[in-house]
Formats: C-alpha cells, structure tokens, sequence
C-alpha cells in the first residue's frame, strides 16, 4: 500500500477533519511563496509536471496493482466539505527521489492520456516499475525545458523529508488533446453541478471525464484558477495501461529532444530576446491603440513575503537604546557618507590658513555603482550628527514624519559643501552634490538643517524643527527642490542659484536666493513676489495649482517598539515582528493642492504581500544579468503587482511594460535601470492606462547595439505616438523624483531623447535630465580640462549623444509639470507641443560643447510647438557656458504668438566661458555686453518682455503689432535663403497663417513671392509628428 494511502486509513470523521485542516494550513503556507515560481523557471532544476490521477469514485473495481484506499478516503473527505466554498483534494506525492519522482509524474501524465504501461501496471507490480523510472537520470537543463514545454504554470517542490508533501495543487476546468497547454483562465469553478457527490461519477461533469466505454474527446486542456477566494481541486479519471517500455522509450526521447531544444534557445537567447521586444514596441507605435485595457484579465499569482527580506543594499535601524547602540549606528552611517581628507593629510602635516576646516567630505564616489537606503523604524534618533552621500536616500518607515525624529543633534543628517582644500577654498562647492535624498522624518539640529545640494537631491515630506539652510558659507550650489515639508524656523537660500519650494509652510519665511525663487502652493510667511529687475532674485508665488500629487512612501507597521539590531555581517538581524505597507497618496485640486500633506484619509494602503521589492542580478555577464532582471520585474508587474526597486543597478534587455492602472513602480536609494541595447526605453506605459505612478528612479542611457531605423529611441514612454490618450484628469500619471542621465560612467552611450510624453494628464513633480556635461576618467587618462577640473573629462562632441531631453506630443494635452530641469542635450532642452501645458520652476544649461550649428539652427532651451494654444511656465531660466566655440544664440525661450501664452519670470545667465544667449525671449529681452560680468541675470517679467506692441488695441492695431512683432523678431539676411523658404519657416515654426507670413516678408524680400518653389514632398505632411523644417543658413537676430 502507498504511503499517502496509509497516512489517510481513517474511520473517525473527526479525525479526517483535523487532518483537513493541518492541509488547508500547509496550502497556505505554500501559496504564500508561490511567486518563487518566476524564479524556478529560470534558476531550479526541477521539472515542473501537472499531475492528474484518473479515478472513479463508483467503481467497486480497483485496477491491479493501485491501490485505490486514498481515493475512497478522499471521497469521504470531500463530502464534508462546506457548500460555501469550493471542495479541495490535495495530492501529495510518496517520498520518492527527485529523479524518481519526476519520472512517476510523467508516468501519471501519460496514463491520464490513454499511454498504457500494461507490462507492469497488470502485473500489480506498480513499486517495481517506478524504481525502474526512478533510476532514470533527467539533467536540470532538461527539466528546464520540461518547464517550458509543460507551460511553465505548474509547480514542483522537492523535500527533504521521507513523508509526503504537498506537490501540488490544480484545477481542471477543461480537457484539451494537448496535455501541455496552459491557460490562464480566471473562471471560479463554484459551481454546485461541479462538485463532487458520492452519487456522481466523479466531481466533474461526466462529459469531463475519459472512461473505457468512451473514447477520448477531442480536448483536454488544463486550466488553472488562480484567483485568491479559490483553492484548487484535483480531479482523478482512471484509463488503461500500456507497456513500462514505452513509456520509458518516450521519456529518453522527450529528454534528448528537450536537450537539444534548450542548447539552440541558449544560443539564440539574445537574438529572440531582441525581436520580441522590437514587436512589442512595434504595436506601440501602431497607427491605432485601443486604450482600454480589461483589467479583469489580470493574472493574480500568489503573496509576497511580509515583511520582505532586505538585501544588503536596504539598511535597517531602529532606535536605540543606550548609548552603545547609538555608537554602533554612528559606525554604521559613516559608511554610507562620503570620504573625507583631512588637512593633514591633504597638505603633508603643512600648518593649516586660518579659517580652514580640519577635514573635507570629497566627491570620489561621484560616479560611484553603490546605491543605498538608509531605513529607520518608527522611534527617536538622539545624538546622530551624519553626512548624506553619493547614492544615498535616508528614509523614515513613520506614517507621519515625526514618527522618526532625529532629536538632541548638532546637525543630524546633513549636506556640507565638499572639496573645501581645493574648490575656492575655504568654502567649497556644491554645484557637484547630486544623487542624495532625505523624507518622511523630523529633525531639531541645534545649528538648523543644512543641506547643500544642487539637483537630484529632494527634500520630502519632512518635518524641519529649526531652520533649513541650504548652503555652506560662499560656496556655490545649483539646487533645488522641498516638497511637502513643514519649517519651524526659516529659509535661508544663501547663494542658490534657483529653488523650488512646493507645498511647504513657511513658518518664519525664508531669505537670500541669488537668481530664480520658486514657491508653489506654499502657506505661512511666503516672500512676496518680485521680477528680479531692481535686486535680489525673482520670487515666482503660484497658489491653487490646478492638480497636486504627492509620491508613495513605505510605513512599518509593528505591534511594540523594537530595539536596536544585531547585524550579521552586513545583514539586519530583525528582533521584532513587523509589516510594511505602500501608501499611496491621491490626486488633489483646487484649494487642496496648498500646503503640507502628511494626513490624507484619501490615501490608497496596500499590503506588502502584493507589492514585489525587487533585487537586481548577481550575475557578472552584464546580457545574462539584463535578462534575469528584465525577466522578474516584469513578471511582477504582469502579475498586477506593484514594484518596488531596492537600491542597485538593473540593466535591462526589454523595456518594463506598464500595462494596470494605478501600478506603482517605486525606487529606493537611486534604484539606476539602464536602458536595453536595442534602442527600446528603460519603462513604457501602455496608453489609456491612468494613475501610474513611476517614483524615485533614476534612468541610465547604454550604448545602443542595435539602429531602430525610423523610430525615436527614449528611456521613459508614456503612450505611444498617434495613441490619442487624453488621460484621466480625475486620476493624472505621475513622475516623481525622475532622474535621467545620458553619459557619467561612459561617454559611449547614447539615445536621441530622454523622456517622451505622448499621452495627456500626467503630473511631474521633481524631473532632471542630464546629459553629462563631464564623465569618469578612464585608468591613466589625463584631463582633458585640466583647467576646469582634475578629477574629470569634459564630455566633448561625439560623446554622450541626445538631442532633447524632454519631448511632449501634441497628443499629451494637460501635462502639468512642477520641478523641471533639463541641462546639456545637443538640440532643443525641452520641446512642448502639447496643449494645456504647465510648468513651474524650470532650469536649463545648454551644452558646453555647442559649436556654431546650434545657433545657426536656433536651438534653444525651451520651445513651445506652434499648435499649443494654452501654455503657462513660470520661473524659467537658461543658462549658457559655451567652452569650445564663441557662439550666439538668438533666444532662450520661443512660443507661438497666442493669446492663452502665459509666462512668468523669465531670465537667461552667462555663466561663464565664450558666447552668450542674446535675448530672453521669441528674440525679445536683454543680453549680455561686452565686458558683461559673468553671472548676471537677464530678466523679462512676462511673455512679452515689456513690448508695447504685445498690449491690447484695436483689431486693427492687433493686426499691424502682430506683423511688426514678426518682423522684428525673423529679421535675417536676404541672401541666405529665399523668400518661400522664409513663409515656409514662419508658417511653421510660429503658427501664423500664411497671408500674414506672405504680408512680413514684403517688406524685406526682393525676390518674388512664390519663387523658387520647392517639391511639395519636401515638406513635412504634419509639423507636430515630425522635426520642424529647418532653413539652411538661417541666422536670427533680437531687433
């Protein structure tokens, strides 16, 4: 008699019933690890095989040889099932070796489809003829491809005790004449007439059901139930037997075949890899996309592990005790910080200038591969004074920032200005300190909270109890964004360039600022407005946004306060129970979109158990790692999860496709994807899908392997081009805290923009597109600039190629972006030609390495496309540095001339080197002088920089200003192009119609209207799909 036949020899009912129970419990306990599945397929090797056992529950005939007392018992069984819920039959599989029992598994399977072993089974020796299967040896590379062949849908667990085990569980809805099929149908199989009775033939329909009196019907397909509310059931239908030598001819021919199938997918891996995503993407940029997605067929795998298992990457503190705990967290810290040189040492023992500091942090892990998440549990952090370094995001696991206070602190978590012995010492710089991040925690430094930083390094969902300083004496800093945050105390920009501060209360106000002061549905003692002209820098006031959307955050949920743990090695030894939770906070409007958030009883909770916190690849082959990660994100993600990126880098051989609404995907400590080699974006959301949210990633370009002729290579699409998704403006995507970097590490790397937005209604909060404007020296390189900097190469033509940074179709109406800075690409920064758009706070350097084709082509920092009738941008500032060429570039900013343009503190800045941008904007505005000193802003109020040609009149007097404005503005030389070309350009670069670019020109053209005619084919069929025309030659000039 079979061991589980044994183990179930009961008469007591009750016994039977608490023998029930203990495999409801062992069900759970699997399932809840059954996502492990998406990592079976690719790294266990096991043979994933569905087992059916064909029974009769009326026959009186056992067949020779099977002992058939497991089936009577769970028939019994079955029968005091409840009738709410659907009936379950566990198999469990006999204790035999792995190999052993792979190959009774396939026995099973060829016997549920009429293969009969009848040389053994007749014979009733049935032990016999599995230990002749048992001594069959299947290599792992065979059961993979078993795996694979089966329909990668069915589990196999393997154990080391001697007693049956839960194996499996299924469901059979449905037979299909291939046994391998898998379908992933979502149908509940409650129903009454589908239930087991002791009167019943089987717990199926007959119909269902191969019995030796009927032949087998034409379909056995196994299908697969794997909503949460059900549990599977297992269905037996007996058959004949056949010889044991067929069988075992069938499987030594399955395993050779299945070899030889998974040496040639090895092979062409990459190849295939390729071309599925290229045809996935094909679909995207279809002339049609249905927008609808039927979220009901979302296949719903099992629970993740809550609390998750953190990786080496996620440190987690939690409050300590005494004073020695609190050491062991200061010893822990200062690994995360950035080094530091003392004077000493910098100066071989020389005596130290008055006013020097004693030791300096650096920027040696500027371009740095470590990532990291600092953790703190809910409780009070006392006497922790730490600097925040490269790659580094400190964050509060509290429902409420305060719930994790740095208390009884000098300085608590802090940015100093770094490289004080060498950057205009004493003071430092901190135009370098990106890539550092602090939210959801409370601080009462005695000197207030210093944090000086330039871009990619938020301050969020804080609670500052003293004051915030956002510089470090004369250094100079390039910041900034605050959001959500409360200050006790007050501001102090110092020499920030420009900063944006969103929906923070401003207790004591805030002071200094050097050019462009943003503040953003802001409360308390908020400056008052100013253009900038007379002193000081420009104060930009915005309340009642039209839509406010504040960025997901991880909350530990624990029944007691924990003590500070014991790590192991570099591994947190968790002393306490506790859960995570991913909160999701929801759009706001109106006059909810001013001031501080953190209690939001709209927010979306959502347990850790459908969230996957992802780990990249340990692999060292950079293509296998690619795959492996690509491979499990999306997993989770079609599996309706939400993702959360723990700090790493995950290269990527296809992009992640968002295709759920309301999917988060969430970085933590600069979690870095690198987009695939064959051009496609690191992410892509399907259109008509709202309320994505992509938070806290940063976006790495590669070195693109593959020429994606014809199409746009990004590394985030939203939408795809000709989708027409207006959004949900009830429910807006949302990018917060995006980072996007083309070039750092290599200077090979390359893609033609960063971010495409064709579908409307998304919210960006905190965006930066960098091209590197300088990369990481190469072993024994030498400067190439060593006057600009010793530790770096200046990125010169050639090296880090991207021509925009952000590109809004016409399609992606009513973008709303707060926190925008695009720096270095090798075109236009941003081109908006979207209607409806907004922005608030914008900051722009063009490339150094521009030449003289970039103003001869009138690239510039910001151009809103001609067909946007409604555009709103406040706080906007471009800036040049031109290193290699002295060049001239016409304007900073450029849109069409349509009444609904509203701009808001505009300026453009010198920075240094050769060259200068001449006017602010659509060539109106100052520029710089001869002798002009570096660093000056030059400012315009509003759209119209003062023009009285812009103020209202007659329609007549519209008329005349709107053609003397085009005129002064598209002055040239006549000999550099003719006067069709002329029309041409206006008609499409400015949105004006073609009788009043015919009108303009009159007056400044000698050769004839309509001479030279060009091919109409020359012309781009729809300027909003396609690059602008441009004239060859074309030079203008501010008039």
């Amino acid at each position: 008699m079979h061991m589980h036949a044994e183990r179930y020899k009961m008469n007591d009912d009750d016994a039977i019933r608490q023998e029930h129970q203990r495999i409801r419990q062992e069900l759970k306990s699997v399932r809840k690890f059954s996502p492990d599945w998406f990592r079976l397929k690719e790294e266990v090797d096991a043979c994933n095989i569905q087992l059916q056992l064909d029974y009769d529950d009326n026959s009186e005939q056992h067949s020779p040889g099977v002992d058939n007392t497991l089936d009577d018992d769970l028939h019994n069984h079955d029968n005091d099932s409840s009738d709410g819920d659907v009936q379950e039959e566990l198999l469990f599989g006999d204790g035999d070796p792995l190999d052993g029992r792979v190959a009774r598994l396939i026995d099973n399977q060829l016997l549920q489809f009429g293969e009969d072993p009848s040389g053994v089974h007749q014979d009733g020796n049935s032990e016999q003829h599995h230990n002749a299967i048992a001594s069959t040896h299947i290599p792992p590379s065979s059961q993979q491809v078993a795996q694979r062949l089966i329909g990668d849908q069915l589990k196999f667990s393997g154990s080391d005790d001697e007693e049956d085990e839960l194996t499996h569980l299924g469901k059979v809805l449905h037979h299909n004449h291939s046994p391998l099929e898998i379908s992933s149908s979502r149908q509940s199989f409650g129903d009454s007439s589908r239930r087991r009775s002791s009167s019943s033939a089987s717990f199926f329909d007959t119909k269902l059901c191969t019995s030796p009196s009927r032949p087998d019907p034409p379909d056995k397909r196994v299908f697969f139930d794997i909503s949460r509310k059900s549990n599977f059931r297992l269905g037996v239908c007996r058959n004949k037997f056949r010889q044991a030598k067929t069988i075992l001819v069938y499987i030594v021919a399955v395993i050779l075949v299945a070899s030889a199938a998974l040496i040639m997918m090895n092979t062409f891996k990459s190849n295939v890899d390729s071309s599925e995503a290229e045809d996935s993407m094909d679909n995207l940029h279809g002339q049609e996309i249905n927008p609808s997605i039927d979220t009901e067929e979302i296949i719903l795998g099992g629970d993740e592990p809550n609390p998750p298992t953190l990786p080496d990457s996620m440190i987690l503190f939690h409050p300590p005790k005494n004073e020695q705990e609190i050491e062991q967290i200061r010893t822990t810290l200062k690994e995360y910080s950035d080094p530091i040189i003392t004077w000493e040492e910098h100066s071989n023992n020389q005596p130290k200038p008055e006013g020097y500091p004693d030791f300096t942090y650096t920027t040696a892990k500027h371009f740095s591969s470590q990532r990291t998440a600092l953790l703190f549990a809910p409780g009070k952090y006392p006497n922790l004074d730490f600097e925040v370094g490269y790659y580094t995001s400190v964050i509060g696991l509290g429902a409420h920032p305060t719930d994790v206070f740095f208390s009884i602190c000098a300085k608590g978590p802090h940015v100093p200005a770094m490289e004080k012995f060498t950057n205009r010492p004493p003071h430092g710089y901190g135009l370098d300190t990106f890539w550092r991040s602090i939210e959801n925690v409370a601080t009462d430094a005695r000197d207030g909270m210093q944090w000086t930083v330039s871009q990619a390094a938020p301050l969020r969902r804080m609670h500052i109890q003293t004051d915030l300083n956002l510089f470090d004496a004369d250094s100079w800093v390039s910041g900034g964004v605050a959001a959500n945050v409360v200050v006790d105390g007050k501001v102090n920009f110092g020499g920030q360039q420009q900063w944006l501060m969103r929906n923070v209360e401003l207790k004591e106000g805030a002071a200094n600022g050097a050019w462009s002061l943003v503040f953003v549905g802001c409360t308390g003692n908020v400056p008052e407005e100013s253009d900038g002209m007379a002193n000081g820098p420009s104060i930009s006031v915005e309340n009642n946004a039209n839509v406010r959307v504040e960025k997901p955050y991880i909350v530990m949920k624990t029944d007691r306060r924990s003590m500070m743990h014991e790590r192991q090695g570099r591994h947190a030894n968790q002393v306490d129970q506790y859960q995570l939770e991913l909160r999701v906070p929801a759009a706001t409007f109106g006059k909810d979109t001013n001031g501080p958030q953190f209690e939001d009883e709209q927010k979306d909770i959502r347990d850790f158990r459908r969230v996957k916190l992802a780990v990249p690849s340990s692999s060292e082959d950079l293509k296998a790692a690619a795959i492996e990660n690509r491979s499990a994100l999306q997993h989770a993600l079609d599996d309706g999860k939400d993702l959360v990126l723990s700090p790493g880098i995950y290269p990527l051989s296809q992009s992640l496709i968002v295709k759920y609404d309301n999917q988060v995907i969430l970085g933590l400590g600069y979690a870095t994807l690198v987009a695939p080699e064959n051009g496609l974006p690191c992410i892509s959301i399907h259109p008509g899908v709202p309320g994505v949210r992509i938070a806290g990633i940063m976006l790495e370009a590669s070195a693109q392997m593959v020429t994606k002729h014809g199409k746009t290579t990004s590394l985030l699409e939203w939408g795809a081009p000709r989708g027409h998704d207006p959004g949900d403006e009830s429910n807006p995507g949302v990018l917060s805290d995006i980072y996007a970097r083309v070039g750092g590490l290599s200077r090979e790397v390359s893609a033609d923009v960063m971010i495409q937005l064709h579908s409307g209604n998304i919210y960006g909060d905190n965006v930066w597109l960098w091209r590197a404007d300088h990369v990481q020296l190469r072993p024994n390189e030498e400067p190439n600039f060593p006057r600009i900097s010793l530790k770096y190469r200046q990125t010169q033509q050639g090296e880090c190629e991207v021509k925009n940074g952000l590109v809004i179709d016409t399609d992606a109406t009513n973008v709303t972006i707060v926190g925008l800075a695009v720096e270095h690409t090798t075109e236009d920064q941003v081109i908006w030609k979207g209607d409806n758009g907004q922005v608030y706070f914008y900051q722009c350097e063009l490339p150094y390495d521009a030449d003289h084709s970039f103003a001869d082509k009138k690239f510039v920092g910001y151009k809103v496309g001609p067909k946007a009738e409604n555009h709103k941008a406040v706080g906007l500032g471009v800036y040049s540095n031109f290193r290699d060429h002295d060049i001239e570039v016409w304007t900073g900013v450029v849109h069409p001339p349509n009444d609904g343009i509203q701009m808001k503190n505009i300026l453009t800045v010198k920075l240094d080197n050769e060259g200068k941008i001449s006017s602010v904007v659509n060539g109106r505005g100052p520029g710089p002088t001869v002798g002009t000193e570096r660093g000056h802003p030059y400012r315009c109020s509003d759209e119209t920089c003062g023009d009285e040609k812009y103020e209202e009149g007659t329609e007549e007097d519209e008329e005349e200003a709107d053609l003397a404005k085009w005129c002064d503005t598209c002055q040239y030389q006549q000999s550099d192009f003719t006067c069709k070309e002329r029309v041409q350009y206006e008609m499409s670069e400015y949105g004006i119609t073609e009788d009043k670019a015919k009108k303009a020109n009159i007056e400044h053209c000698t050769a004839p209207i309509g001479s030279d005619k060009k091919d109409e084919k020359d012309e781009p069929d729809d300027i909003s799909q396609n690059e602008e025309k441009l004239v060859p030659g074309t030079h203008l000039r501010r008039g």
